[in-house]
């Protein structure tokens, strides 16, 4: 499946950080799976031939975890508000904010 509606160019390393930080529900399972995944990402980079740089692949999956706040708040200001759509984006804010947090995402900046 693609998802065309959000296209755009950018490190692959935010489409980690975005996925791994609004997917997994529990905190504490994503904090200790969360390398693995990210290593997992290089190594298959780097099975198709990329030159991945794992330090850098982490900084970047570190400073993205901004992504899934950012994107709840843009996606939750162009729809019309309602309880359960309410509930989901504020659950699409906590997960990548508790990520960034535990992820000491804004040393980066």
């Amino acid at each position: 499946m693609v998802d065309w509606q959000t296209l755009g160019l950018g490190a692959g390393a935010s489409d980690v950080a975005y996925l791994i930080g609004t997917s997994i529900a529990d905190a504490d399972v994503r904090a200790r799976e969360e390398v693995r995944l990210v290593r997992f990402y290089v190594d298959e980079l780097r099975a198709l031939g990329a030159d991945a740089d794992a330090d850098e692949v982490w900084r970047e999956y570190r400073l993205y975890a901004f992504a899934g706040v950012i994107m709840a708040i843009i996606a939750s200001m162009n729809v019309e508000r309602t309880e359960r759509g309410d509930e989901m984006f504020a659950v699409m804010f906590e997960r990548p904010a508790r990520q960034a947090l535990h992820l000491d995402s804004l040393a980066l900046i």
